[in-house]
């Protein structure tokens, strides 16, 4: 690599780091927080505050930073999000947290797709594939560190480091990033669609907060008034947000809509699959999220056997593999049962991982080599947006599905059965009806599984080179923006 690709690999990968370590170790640190700080009953609102403002700002500034350049709207991204975990870490009561977790979430919606855009921008299109991969391991990593730093910091100094330490690793990244990555931007319309943003944006917080259970009614409502008022501005608009020609390449509409599978199978996972373990089978909780960490091990194995792999394989072939290990890994929860062996879980969730980290890289590196440079960063954020919006919506169906399925006076009493000090008096019978509603989930995860199949077949069959109009890699790099 060059000098200036490792610049911008290491400012991406630090950056991105930051972002994903925040989010586990938080975690970690949030019990003893609510001991100091109290408010137990806005113990959520800690973390869906910086989900719903970070999912909301991804396509904005995805559009930004095609217009003004990945370095300015990276850097501006990367000082929010230090801000608010300096603002995070002073707190002295919980509605002062949750609102500087906003401004976390603000900086957050920058730093992911413009970081992933920067790194499509640094590589040619063989190349990028292994880098993606690389990108991804941060996650990974972060996912198996990040609880135990945050164990550490709140034990050995306070709850309160689990922000600070995000400020001498984000001034690492800003100061590589002033210093060594350079880049030229493309001359073009610099006009922003502000309505148009105003809508989106609208649109998918009232989504978020009526699926969250917040006056459903009334969000769901202004949700898809705001919606109609979107498509209308960007009709119209001389130099809209999304352009809607994007959603008309088979692998940008392929792939948006593949992620927002992805993140429907992703937060299943997480959401029901502890519950079984804990509720149905009486295993510890310490048990149930090590079973659900293993997700993370196939993952790394995907990811690191893809960014090999890809380049012979192609980007539709690579995904359908992933895809039906997803099916498999859902086809094995189906069948648990309450006596099921420890390892049948394990090997569900494992293949899931592996399907995970075989698709996203084919997701990803097919739509960004099918734009410009000047539509790359509204694309990028088009897909990770998908991810959270489909990880939204589909954990609020299965949800309804776990609850349909068990009945409505069932879901009531399941509580007694997640509690570990009470469900000792709790017999079989009992966690009958909580068995049959999370098989429904997992047998539509496996539906779901099928679709991600469909929507894989439709991906490119071989790595595509950009569009006219891609600035070369050369140009893109030693030259300062103008």
């Amino acid at each position: 690599m060059t000098r200036q690709q490792t610049a911008g690999v290491a400012v991406v990968m630090i950056g991105s780091f930051v972002a994903a370590l925040d989010q586990t170790v938080v975690g970690t640190a949030m019990p003893t927080v609510i001991g100091e700080l109290g408010g137990i009953d806005r113990y959520a609102l800690v973390f869906s505050a910086y989900l719903l403002v970070s999912t909301v700002a991804t396509p904005l500034f995805g559009r930004l930073a095609d217009v003004y350049g990945r370095k300015p709207l990276y850097l501006g991204g990367l000082l929010v999000f230090v801000l608010g975990s300096v603002l995070a870490g002073l707190s002295g009561n919980m509605n002062e947290l949750i609102v500087f977790r906003a401004v976390q979430g603000l900086g957050a919606g920058a730093l992911l797709p413009v970081g992933l855009t920067i790194i499509g921008d640094l590589f040619a299109v063989r190349a990028r594939a292994r880098m993606q991969a690389l990108f991804s391991t941060v996650w990974i990593t972060s996912a198996v560190v990040g609880p135990t730093i945050g164990g550490l910091l709140t034990q050995s100094l306070s709850w309160r480091w689990a922000f600070y330490v995000n400020l001498p690793i984000g001034a690492i990244a800003a100061a590589v990033m002033i210093v060594f990555f350079h880049e030229r931007v493309a001359r073009h319309s610099s006009d922003i669609d502000w309505l148009g943003a105003g809508a989106f944006g609208l649109a998918t917080l009232g989504l978020l907060l009526g699926l969250n259970g917040v006056a459903p009614a009334l969000t769901l409502a202004g949700a898809a008034a705001a919606a109609i008022a979107f498509l209308f501005f960007e009709q119209r608009a001389s130099s809209p947000l999304i352009d809607l020609s994007l959603v008309r390449l088979p692998a940008v509409s392929s792939g948006i809509a593949l992620n927002a599978v992805v993140g429907i199978m992703l937060f299943a996972v997480t959401t029901f699959v502890p519950p079984f373990m804990q509720g149905v089978q009486r295993r510890l909780p310490i048990e149930a999220g090590l079973i659900v960490s293993t997700t993370s091990l196939g993952w790394s194995s995907g990811s690191i056997f893809m960014s090999v792999a890809m380049i012979r394989l192609g980007p539709r072939r690579s995904a359908l593999i992933g895809t039906t290990a997803w099916g498999i890994g859902a086809g094995l929860l189906t069948l648990l049962e309450p006596a099921s062996p420890l390892a049948q879980a394990v090997a569900a969730v494992v293949l899931i991982g592996f399907g995970m980290g075989l698709t996203l890289n084919p997701i990803l590196v097919s739509v960004q080599s099918v734009v410009s440079w000047s539509r790359r960063g509204i694309a990028t954020s088009l897909v990770q947006f998908a991810r959270s919006l489909g990880a939204a919506v589909g954990v609020t169906a299965l949800g309804g599905v776990l609850v349909t399925a068990m009945g409505p006076e069932a879901a009531r009493s399941a509580g007694a059965l997640l509690n570990p000090s009470g469900r000792t008096e709790i017999g079989p019978a009992e966690a009958a009806p909580l068995a049959a509603g999370l098989h429904a989930v997992y047998v539509v995860m496996l539906l779901v599984a099928i679709v991600g199949a469909y929507l894989a077949s439709r991906l490119p069959a071989r790595l595509i080179e950009p569009e006219t109009g891609e600035i070369p890699i050369g140009d893109a790099l030693d030259a300062r923006p103008r």
